[in-house]
């Protein structure tokens, strides 16, 4: 079976600071048990859920709007891998992406993403494009909470909170120039 991945992220108008990644095999028991206990600990407002395969079926589970639970949204796929991602490249180039520098899993996340197409694996990068896709096409905004360091913000469902210093997460900024990977230092 395929790996099931889930991103989990921070939005904020058109930019997307990813704070984890899951990336396992499971199978249909495992993956709705999984899916609920990683959206309850990351308090997500919104499940983007591929609407094939197993997906349909845990999109129909959390379609039953059960209390404390985020809001299922279907995503059905256009297209081929590769050119569902290319159609995302600009938004990465341009600088919306934001990588933790000292995650657990960014290494494999990075090669991944930097071997695709031509990688024995692509659910990541199948993951992060269905993902960019969405906060571009999203009509409202969605809240996520996270805490980039700052333990004050781990309560609050708010992203910027009025009176907070402005946030510094470390991160990573990659784009691509001429074919190779670049990493471009913070600021």
């Amino acid at each position: 079976s395929d790996y099931s991945v889930c991103i989990t992220a921070l939005v904020k108008e058109n930019r997307c600071y990813v704070t984890h990644v899951l990336r396992q095999k499971l199978d249909y028991p495992d993956l709705r048990r999984t899916a609920i206990e990683h959206a309850l600990k990351h308090r997500a407002d919104a499940l983007i859920i591929e609407n094939k395969g197993s997906g349909m079926q845990l999109l129909q589970e959390f379609s039953r709007g059960e209390r404390g639970m985020p809001t299922a949204i279907s995503f059905t796929p256009e297209h081929d891998k590769v050119t569902r991602m290319y159609a995302q490249c600009a938004k990465i180039e341009a600088g919306q992406l934001f990588l933790p520098r000292d995650a657990p899993w960014f290494a494999g996340f990075r090669t991944e993403v930097l071997q695709f197409p031509k990688g024995r694996y692509d659910d990541q990068v199948d993951s992060l494009s269905q993902l960019l896709t969405w906060v571009g096409e999203r009509n409202a905004e969605v809240r996520f909470s996270a805490d980039f360091g700052y333990g004050d913000y781990a309560n609050r469902a708010v992203l910027t909170p009025p009176t907070a210093p402005p946030m510094k997460p470390n991160v990573i900024i990659s784009t691509v120039r001429n074919g190779r990977s670049v990493n471009i230092p913070p600021e």
